[in-house]
């Protein structure tokens, strides 16, 4: 694809030419600029609270507390991915409780009392853990259940970037940024972190040295947010590229699996968000995993190619109406997903996208099948899936904050 050829064009609203390249990629380093600070701001003023959590980890492991996480909205999507999988597989017991949709009702529409109760029946307490996720306000929901866990014992942790912190929270894990973007992947990073700390610690095979510390994790992630598959430019054509699709009227398909189908959810998501109708957001751009049965299972027990035919997203892309022009987003932390693979070589009428992980980007991105795509590629020596779904993240990040400007694309 001639990503140059991608910016100017006529939009339903009549002629105009979108950001060139040059303002588009300075996006995208602002956006990185802005990880990087929060990163650096988080090694230095949050240290104690993060070893802190990671020690409750250990405790709870050895004790067989309960941990569950809980996020609404957006925040959801960090909980489900960033934990469970990579937590549960440390031989902890992991549940994330959510709403993905909450923000449809301003955080006013489910009862508060909610969250809270099912704690009572599972005879939440007693150095049982909670972890609350929460940017932009203040949750109702968190705050009765914080409650409510403090007052029978358990430990309540929380990850935010409030300076107002909810009472009784235990340990607060502040991340300094008022862009919730960047907030929000940050918060990711630190979930990874954790999980991957927990790992090094109790795990005598685990060889992932990154691990051991913060800073270092820190330092590796940094580091594979390089090269020519994630440089700004390459990152400011796949903006433009979904732009394009986005003011023409086409249908986006995202999809991926294990960790980077949340991510992919978070993508659609995002992308659902620029509609200036919100039916026009939910007609045209499909988050394919939700469609799937027993996804959750499969994204939560890190399984999905072996529940999965490699054709499966295929088959529900196309049951979806998929046209020709319309764009593919394929997510795989490896590049080697064959379910994520067949479409981009099937559906090749399509714009396809990748967002991947390691080296090249494994056998999607050595093929040729991704017309542009992203790679992170892990310097650490170690295939990090959680570094590379922390880049993957970013990814998508850096490119819908260029979106934001654009407006919001009509029917």
């Amino acid at each position: 694809m001639n990503t140059n050829a991608v910016l100017a064009g006529k939009t339903k609203e009549g002629l105009k030419f979108y950001p060139d390249m040059k303002t588009r990629a300075g996006i995208i380093e602002q956006y990185l600029k802005q990880i990087r600070n929060a990163l650096r701001e988080l090694c230095s003023s949050s240290i104690d609270e993060i070893e802190e959590f990671s020690r409750v980890l250990v405790r709870a492991r050895a004790r067989h507390n309960e941990i569950m996480f809980f996020g609404t909205g957006q925040d959801y999507h960090i909980i489900n991915h960033a934990n469970f999988n990579f937590l549960k597989t440390n031989n902890l017991s992991v549940i994330t409780m959510g709403i993905p949709e909450i923000t449809a009702f301003r955080n006013e529409g489910p009862c508060p009392y909610r969250l809270k109760d099912i704690l009572e029946r599972r005879h939440f307490g007693k150095r049982d853990v909670l972890v609350g996720v929460q940017f932009e306000k203040d949750d109702r929901i968190l705050r009765k259940a914080f409650e409510y866990n403090y007052e029978n014992g358990g430990i309540n942790v929380l990850i935010s970037n409030m300076k107002r912190i909810p009472e009784y929270t235990g340990i607060n894990i502040f991340i300094n940024s008022d862009n919730t973007l960047v907030a929000r992947d940050t918060a990711q990073i630190v979930l990874h972190f954790l999980s991957a700390n927990l790992a090094f610690k109790t795990d005598t095979e685990f060889k992932d040295q990154g691990a051991e510390a913060l800073s270092e994790y820190c330092q590796l992630l940094l580091r594979s947010l390089k090269g020519r598959y994630f440089s700004n430019k390459n990152l400011a054509g796949i903006s433009a590229a979904i732009e394009k699709k986005l003011r023409e009227g086409s249908r986006i398909f995202a999809f991926g699996n294990g960790g980077s189908a949340s991510i992919a959810s978070f993508a659609a998501g995002a992308l659902k968000e620029l509609a200036d109708d919100p039916a026009d957001g939910y007609a045209r751009i499909f988050d394919v995993t939700s469609y799937v049965k027993n996804m959750t299972k499969s994204i939560n027990n890190g399984y999905i190619n072996g529940y999965l035919k490699s054709d499966a997203f295929t088959r529900i892309i196309r049951n979806l109406g998929v046209r020709n022009g319309d764009l593919l987003l394929g997510f795989s932390s490896s590049g080697n997903s064959e379910n994520i693979l067949h479409p981009l070589v099937s559906l090749d009428k399509t714009e396809r996208i990748g967002i991947l992980g390691f080296e090249n980007g494994g056998v999607i991105g050595s093929s040729n099948a991704a017309d542009l795509m992203a790679v992170v590629q892990d310097a650490g020596g170690f295939r990090s899936y959680q570094r590379a779904q922390d880049g993957q993240r970013i990814a998508v990040s850096a490119i819908i904050n260029t979106l934001y400007d654009m407006g919001r694309f009509t029917a």
